[in-house]
């Protein structure tokens, strides 16, 4: 499993939907853009100054810049900064 450092989280990103709740088909560039959404599987420790309340298994909003892609036993995720999540759903 991939163990995060000071300050940073791990999160398994959500599958891309295809189409709106309206039936709208979004071309995989427009779906792409609207994946932004993950569930926390590892916490780092919290730094000093920034506290960070969030836990595994709660599913975050995260700025879409944010991080990098981590391939690890064929599952991809996203590794980023505590700042950089929005909010907890």
């Amino acid at each position: 499993m991939i163990r995060p450092t000071v300050g940073k989280v791990v999160l398994k990103k959500e599958a891309t939907p295809d189409k709106t709740k309206g039936g709208i088909i979004l071309s995989p560039s427009s779906a792409e853009e609207s994946a932004i959404y993950g569930k926390i599987v590892a916490t780092g420790l919290a730094m000093k100054d920034v506290p960070f309340d969030g836990r595994e298994g709660d599913r975050v909003a995260y700025y879409r810049q944010a991080g990098i892609e981590v391939t690890h036993d064929d599952t991809k995720f996203v590794v980023i900064n505590h700042a950089d999540i929005l909010f907890i759903v």
